[in-house]
């Protein structure tokens, strides 16, 4: 029996009742189904991953070129399983905000599916320093620092952003 449909979202081979008995189900087709089914799959490299035509957000791919684990966002392939740390996607980052208006922090291209819990720290500074984030999404935000007189200032902070799962930020 061939592969009468695929499923189109997870690629399943559909076999109808009208065909032959179960005995002549093409081997092939399933033994190629089993190999990609459940949450995870197995590439060559990323583009390999880029090219399977069933990708889901949390759909969890390897890439065997680089040895690396990705987790699908549901927009593109994250570095990271996932799992570690209970954690889907991170990213951290040093700038210093040079103007009293802020600086735009652009987060790494397609690294967050939703606006990320993000921590920062100011350094080096002699007076106590409060970071203010503001226009959050999931490629950006505006990071301002202000005195506890209110006065806004400039300085160097550390910044990590977090996304616990796929669709969201607190898991």
């Amino acid at each position: 029996m061939s592969v009468d449909s695929y499923d189109p979202t997870t690629g399943r081979p559909i076999f109808l009742d009208t065909g032959a008995p179960d005995i002549g189900v093409d081997p092939t087709k399933v033994g190629e189904y089993a190999a990609d089914v459940g949450n995870r799959i197995v590439r060559a490299n990323l583009a390999a991953l880029d090219a399977y035509p069933y990708k889901r957000a949390g759909l969890r791919g390897f890439a065997l070129d680089t040895n690396t684990e990705y987790t699908h966002s549901g927009f593109g392939w994250v570095q990271g399983d996932g799992i570690s740390g209970g954690v889907f996607a991170v990213a951290t980052g040093f700038t210093y905000v040079s103007v009293t208006t802020g600086v735009t922090v652009n987060f790494p291209a397609s690294r967050f599916s939703r606006a990320p819990l993000v921590v920062a720290t100011p350094q080096n500074s002699s007076t106590v320093v409060v970071p203010h984030i503001t226009s959050l999404t999931a490629s950006s935000f505006l990071l301002r620092l202000y005195t506890l007189s209110n006065v806004a200032t400039t300085g160097n902070v550390s910044w990590a952003a977090f996304q616990k799962t796929p669709t969201s930020v607190g898991g």
